[in-house]
């Protein structure tokens, strides 16, 4: 019996209703049940209603202008912005610990160190910024 109480609550909680058969009989709800039926969906509308989180509004940001002045002058400063300054912007993107001196063929991109660019090779692995076939490296020497 428990299974079917939770059933009917099941199918009631969609909006559906439950009709059963005991026997050849379609079951048939008096007016008082339809009724207490379109009550409870009414009621189980308006506290559903009343669950749903408030509408989305974006956060109070500074205007663009002060946003680019203040990026600039991070830039400037050398601390970093978008590009990056200090050693970031020369690690291998693979390993992230040696820089950057091998160049990947056909793309051109010098991403990776020579030992993660022999390991791309070897696995003919794509670049990992453009993620096309690697078929060469070139080891470049900074000076």
């Amino acid at each position: 019996m428990a299974t079917l109480s939770w059933v009917r609550g099941f199918l009631e909680r969609m909006g559906k209703t439950a009709f059963l058969r005991a026997g050849p009989e379609p079951l048939v709800l008096s007016e008082r049940e339809r009724e207490a039926r379109r009550s409870a969906l009414a009621l189980l509308g308006r506290t559903a209603l009343a669950r749903q989180p408030p509408p989305f509004s974006p956060p109070d940001l500074a205007s663009p202008d002060t946003l680019c002045s203040a990026l600039t002058a991070e830039v400037l400063e050398g601390g970093g912005g978008v590009g990056g300054g200090g050693r970031g912007d020369k690690d291998c993107v693979v390993c992230m610990d040696e820089e950057r001196n091998c160049v990947l063929h056909p793309c051109h991109h010098l991403c990776a160190c020579a030992a993660c660019g022999r390991m791309l090779l070897k696995r003919q692995d794509a670049c990992p910024i453009c993620r096309r076939h690697i078929t060469s490296i070139f080891r470049v020497f900074h000076s």
